[in-house]
């Protein structure tokens, strides 16, 4: 019996039964639950398929398994006898299946229910640096130059600004006002040099006496998000929890609590 169903579902999400038959096979659906929930669960994945040139096919194989799951209340994956690409999608997605359920306790990227990159894009914000030299407290850099980078980096041209600031900061290495400056020029290039301006935010933390620590904290995790290294991000996220300020504190407690 599970062999026939096995079959007709196939058939069923290929378009393969004829007219009766997918009628015949509609009143079975309506009658058996446990069918049907296989049938939604194929048919998740099927969509899943459609997208999986997109950075989100993982996420809906997941997710599609998880809800297959929680509708069975833990029943084991279902199995299915299927041919050419179906029979591949099977194998995959019965193995997220086995990881969504909790066999493999590692940190395996499959048992991710969020896109460190789709993280990035939510909490980026652009920082402002004109705002940041006039509050008290934070180091300004004396020269025209800076200013210059500063006006440029506001008018969103962030590579003259990069270029302002590397400049600068070949010749006072230890600045840390134009190092951070630098890595957020970087950070908004199109598209951003995530490696140079992680780099540079390293050094601010390093350093750790500037103004500017929290804030390297902060983009340096979503710098690792984006290169999907939450580990790291997680480290970063649980500094800038308990140091940084109100709204920033609330960003990354959302972001930690996802990537529990």
């Amino acid at each position: 019996m599970a062999s026939t169903n096995n079959e007709k579902i196939d058939a069923y999400l290929s378009g393969n039964l004829s007219g009766k038959e997918s009628t015949a096979f509609d009143r079975q659906l309506q009658q058996e639950a446990t069918l049907k929930e296989e049938v939604t669960f194929w048919q998740s994945i099927d969509q899943a398929l459609e997208d999986e040139a997109t950075v989100d096919f993982q996420q809906k194989v997941v997710r599609a398994g998880k809800e297959y799951l929680a509708s069975r209340q833990g029943a084991a994956a279902p199995v299915r006898q299927l041919r050419g690409t179906r029979r591949y999608l099977a194998i995959a997605a019965t193995l997220l299946l086995l990881i969504t359920a909790g066999l493999f306790l590692w940190n395996n990227p499959f048992t991710q229910e969020y896109s460190g990159k789709e993280l990035y894009a939510t909490n980026f914000e652009t920082y402002d640096l004109g705002a940041s030299q006039n509050r008290s407290g934070l180091e300004t850099s004396p020269t025209i130059d800076f200013a210059t980078g500063v006006q440029q980096y506001k008018a969103g041209d962030f590579a003259a600004a990069a270029t302002t600031f590397a400049a600068l900061l070949a010749n006072d290495k230890s600045n840390m006002a134009l190092t951070f400056a630098l890595a957020q020029a970087q950070l908004n290039l199109n598209p951003p040099d995530l490696t140079a301006a992680g780099n540079l935010l390293q050094s601010v933390i390093t350093d750790g006496k500037s103004a500017y620590v929290t804030s390297a904290h902060w983009y340096l995790a979503l710098v690792k998000l984006q290169q999907e290294k939450p580990k790291e991000a997680k480290e970063l996220l649980t500094v800038v929890q308990a140091s940084a300020g109100q709204d920033l504190k609330e960003k990354a407690t959302a972001i930690l609590q996802t990537l529990e």
